[in-house]
């Protein structure tokens, strides 16, 4: 219990230890963000398994919560988080969101969801959606059924979707261009797809 945590926690500050579990960050406002190189805040806890999120966090530094494996739950309130690091979430392999709504998410880096259990995404000011190592950024492809995100222009990254054969829908209003094998072996991906402002493909 942190409930008298205000402002930022330091990045690796309780990284490999045995916490289970996370019942407040008291008004944190900050993960710190490290490098592909750095240790996250809760990175490599492995035996914790919820976290409660307060409203008043906007970031998620990098490797925030990396090779969780055990998480299962994130709770609280995600309405505010602005900014989500490089493998924040990467590894939790035994995380689910039925419907992971983001609606103030501006920035994702590379690897934030790899390997998460997610049925819906949903971040509707999210200008772009970048890859690491030819490795999806969100979701499982036997999970994720339906994207949205209406503000990205470019997928340019490739191989983000390859044979996520769960995904059904896709809302991309404003993308213009989209890189190699982006939804190749999408199976699922059936009926319109909508892209009026496409130029390069």
């Amino acid at each position: 219990n942190l409930a008298s945590v205000e402002g930022e926690i330091g990045f690796a500050a309780f990284a490999s230890t045995g916490i289970t579990s996370i019942s407040s960050l008291g008004k944190c406002t900050s993960l710190a963000n490290t490098s592909s190189a750095g240790q996250g805040v809760f990175c490599d806890c492995t035996s914790l398994k919820s976290v409660v999120i307060p409203s008043t966090l906007t970031s998620i530094g990098g490797c925030a919560f990396n090779n969780d494996t055990a998480l299962e739950s994130v709770t609280g309130d995600l309405s505010n988080v602005e900014f989500i690091g490089n493998r924040a979430f990467s590894e939790c392999s035994a995380l689910y969101f039925e419907d992971l709504y983001l609606p103030k998410l501006t920035t994702l880096e590379w690897n934030a969801f790899y390997n998460v259990g997610i049925k819906k995404f949903n971040a509707p000011l999210l200008t772009g959606l970048p890859s690491g190592n030819n490795l999806p950024p969100l979701g499982k492809a036997d999970t994720l059924e339906e994207v949205i995100i209406p503000k990205v222009t470019s997928l340019s990254g490739n191989y983000l979707f390859k044979d996520f054969t769960a995904l059904r829908n896709v809302v991309l209003d404003d993308v213009t261009s989209i890189g190699y094998e982006v939804f190749y072996g999408c199976t699922s991906l059936t009926g319109e797809i909508n892209l009026p402002n496409l130029t390069s493909l």
